[in-house]
């Protein structure tokens, strides 16, 4: 799963991309599998893994009008 969020922040030329993904696939597996991610492990982890869905969402919606 690394490699697909690596191949798209190099063909998007964003490196947010790898760091967001990054962040929210820890909380999937400390928080969702696990349960060992603490409150402020969490709350650290929120702004990076928003930005990410933001920016999926623009990225997406761009796409689907044409306007890159």
């Amino acid at each position: 799963m690394d490699q697909a969020a690596e191949r798209l922040s190099q063909l998007l030329r964003e490196e947010k991309i790898l760091d967001a993904w990054t962040h929210a696939y820890y909380l999937h597996v400390e928080g969702f599998h696990e349960g060992r991610a603490d409150i402020e492990s969490v709350k650290m982890r929120v702004p990076r893994i928003e930005w990410l869905l933001e920016y999926t969402e623009d990225a997406v919606k761009s796409r689907a009008t044409g306007t890159q």
